[in-house]
C-alpha cells in the first residue's frame, strides 16, 4: 500500500520533478562553463562570431575551419552582452541541458507501455549516466560546436525513428533531414552517419518496395539539401578558400604536427590507441561501451537475423534495430579518422549510444516484464556507480553563487587591461579573445588564433598571397601601413617568437596584463 501511494504521488509529480530536473542539468553545464580554463580553441569560435557580426564573410574574409552554421547564433547573442566568452560557453551550456532533455524524452517515448513512475526513473537515470560523462562534461564547457551539432544530430536521430511509429512519416523524414542537414552545417563530420539513415529506410514501416523507398529517401535528402543549401553562397564567394578552410587545412595541421614532433597518436593504429587508452577506459565511457558490446549489439543482431527481423519480415523492429546498429559507430569514424584525434571530438557518439542504450533497455524490459523489478535495481545501481566518479563536479555547482571565481569574467578583466594600455586602438595577437572582450580592433587574418598561424609556413608564397594566409615572412609588409598599437603575448609561446622579435624590432615595451599575458606597446 505505501509503494502504491508513493508511485501515485510521483506520478501527480512528475511535470514538476522533469522540470527541476532539466534546471538542475543546465545550472549543472553552467557550472562547468564558469569554471573552465581558457582554451585556444575558442578563439576561432569567438573571434569567427564576432567578425560575422560585423559584417564579414566567413572563409573569404576569415579563416574558419568548420561549416558557419553556429556563427550566426553566436554573433546574436554578443548583441546582448559584450562578455564573449561567457556568451559562447552558455550557448554549450543549453545545448548540453537540451541533449539531457532529448534523451528524457526518448526514454519516455521507448517505453510506452510502462507505468509513468517506471518511465520517470529510467529517465532521471539516463540523464544521471549523461551528465557524468566524462565526454558530455568536456563538451560542455567551452564555447565551441560540439553540442549544438550533437543536440542537432540527435533531434534528426529521434525524429527519424518516430517517423517509423507515426503517421506523418513524410514529414518527419523531411524534418528529420533539415536537422540532419544543420548538424552537418555546423560541424561537417557527421555527414558520416548519413549512411545510416539510408540503410535504415530499405526497412522503413511506410515503404513496400523499391518505389515507396525511393520516394522516402528522395523526402529526406530533400531535407538535408534544403538545409545545406546557404552553404554553396559561402562557396561562391571565393571557391578556394572554401576549400582550404574546410577540407585542406587538416592535411596540413596533421603534417605541422608530425614535423614538430607532436607526442601523440599520428597513425590510424595510434589513433585506435588512444580511443581504447584514453577515452574508453575511463569509467563514464566504459560504462557506455559495455552496455553497447553486452546489451544492444548482442540484442539488435538477435533480434534482426533470428526472431522478429528479416525472417519474420517485421520491418518496424528491423527499421530501428539496423538504425541503432549503424549510426553510433559512423558517429565515431570523424574522430577516428583524422590524426591528431582530440578527446573533444569522441563526444558526438556518446549521446546516441545513451538512446541506443535506452532503445534496448526498453525492448529488453517489453519481453521480460515479469523481471522489470530486479532490471530496474541493477540499473539504478549502474546509474548510483557511474555518478559516484562525478561527485566532486556535482558540489562545483555552488561556484555559480561566487561570481568573482567565473573564469570568463577574469579573461574580460583582462581585456579591459589591454584596453586601458592601447584604447581603441587595433591588437595584434594570437589569442584574439582577450582584445574583443573589451571591443577592440583585431586583424581577421589571425582570428583563428594559433590555428592558421602555425600552419602558415607549410603553404607556399603565392597560395598563401591568393588564399590570404599571413607567415612570419609577410608579417613586417602586413603591417606597414597598418601598425598594431599593441601586441597581446603569453598564451602561445611556443609559436609567438616573430610577434615578439617584431615588438622588439619596432621598439614597443612590455607590459604585464595577467600571470600569463603580457602587452607589447609603443612608449
Amino acid at each position: 500500500m505505501v509503494l502504491y501511494r508513493f508511485t501515485r504521488y510521483l506520478e501527480k509529480s512528475i511535470p514538476l520533478l522533469t522540470a527541476l530536473l532539466l534546471f538542475g542539468v543546465l545550472l549543472f553545464n553552467l557550472s562547468l562553463a564558469v569554471r573552465a580554463s581558457y582554451s585556444r580553441d575558442e578563439n576561432l569560435y569567438i573571434s569567427g562570431a564576432y567578425l560575422f557580426s560585423q559584417g564579414l564573410v566567413p572563409y573569404r574574409d576569415f579563416y574558419y575551419t568548420h561549416l558557419p552554421y553556429l556563427l550566426p547564433l553566436q554573433a546574436l547573442s554578443f548583441r546582448f552582452t559584450h562578455y564573449l566568452i561567457l556568451a559562447g560557453r552558455m550557448i554549450s551550456a543549453l545545448c548540453a541541458a537540451a541533449v539531457a532533455g532529448l534523451v528524457f524524452w526518448a526514454t519516455q517515448r521507448a517505453s510506452p507501455e510502462q507505468p509513468p513512475w517506471v518511465r520517470f526513473v529510467l529517465g532521471v537515470g539516463w540523464v544521471m549516466i549523461l551528465t557524468a560523462n566524462p565526454l558530455y562534461e568536456f563538451a560542455s564547457s567551452y564555447a565551441w560546436n560540439h553540442q549544438l551539432t550533437t543536440l542537432l544530430a540527435l533531434a534528426a536521430v529521434l525524429v527519424f525513428l518516430w517517423t517509423a511509429r507515426g503517421k506523418h512519416s513524410l514529414v518527419g523524414l523531411l524534418t528529420a533531414g533539415l536537422l540532419t542537414g544543420m548538424s552537418i552545417g555546423v560541424r561537417i563530420y557527421f555527414v558520416t552517419i548519413l549512411p545510416a539513415f539510408a540503410l535504415a529506410l530499405f526497412f522503413h514501416p511506410a515503404g513496400k518496395g523499391v518505389r515507396s523507398f525511393i520516394r522516402l529517401a528522395v523526402v529526406y535528402a530533400m531535407g538535408v539539401v534544403v538545409a545545406l543549401l546557404p552553404i554553396l553562397g559561402y562557396w561562391l564567394a571565393d571557391p578556394q578558400r572554401f576549400w582550404f578552410n574546410n577540407i585542406a587545412n587538416h592535411s596540413l595541421d596533421t603534417l605541422y604536427r608530425m614535423q614538430t614532433g607532436f607526442d601523440g597518436p599520428m597513425t590510424l593504429p595510434g589513433v585506435f590507441g588512444y580511443f581504447w587508452g584514453s577515452v574508453v577506459s575511463q569509467p563514464g565511457n566504459l560504462a557506455l561501451v559495455l552496455g553497447l558490446l553486452c546489451l544492444v549489439y548482442p540484442m539488435g543482431i538477435w533480434q534482426v537475423f533470428k526472431r522478429r527481423g528479416i525472417q519474420n519480415n517485421d520491418h518496424g523492429n528491423t527499421f530501428e534495430w539496423l538504425f541503432w546498429l549503424s549510426v553510433v559507430p559512423l558517429a565515431e569514424v570523424g574522430a577516428l579518422t583524422v590524426a591528431p584525434p582530440w578527446y573533444q571530438r569522441f563526444y558526438s557518439a556518446v549521446p546516441l549510444v545513451i538512446c541506443a542504450l535506452v532503445f534496448g533497455l526498453a525492448q529488453l524490459l517489453k519481453q521480460a516484464d515479469l523481471r522489470r523489478p530486479l532490471a530496474l535495481l541493477i540499473f539504478v545501481e549502474v546509474v548510483l556507480l557511474v555518478n559516484t566518479y562525478q561527485l566532486d563536479d556535482y558540489r562545483r555547482v555552488t561556484f555559480l553563487l561566487h561570481p568573482e571565481t567565473w573564469r570568463p569574467l577574469t579573461y574580460h578583466e583582462a581585456g579591459q587591461k589591454i584596453k586601458d594600455q592601447v584604447g581603441e586602438g587595433k591588437v595584434l595577437t594570437l589569442s584574439p579573445v582577450f582584445p574583443l572582450e573589451a571591443g577592440l580592433p583585431i586583424y581577421p587574418e589571425f582570428s583563428s588564433g594559433p590555428l592558421l598561424w602555425r600552419i602558415s609556413g607549410l603553404v607556399d608564397a603565392e597560395q598563401r598571397e591568393a588564399l590570404g594566409v599571413i607567415s612570419s615572412a609577410e608579417l613586417d609588409a602586413f603591417l606597414a601601413n597598418d601598425p598594431p598599437a599593441g601586441i597581446l603575448v603569453g598564451a602561445e609561446q611556443s609559436v609567438e617568437g616573430p610577434l615578439n622579435d617584431y615588438a622588439l624590432r619596432n621598439g614597443y615595451q612590455q607590459v604585464p596584463i595577467s600571470d600569463d599575458l603580457s602587452l607589447w606597446v609603443k612608449p
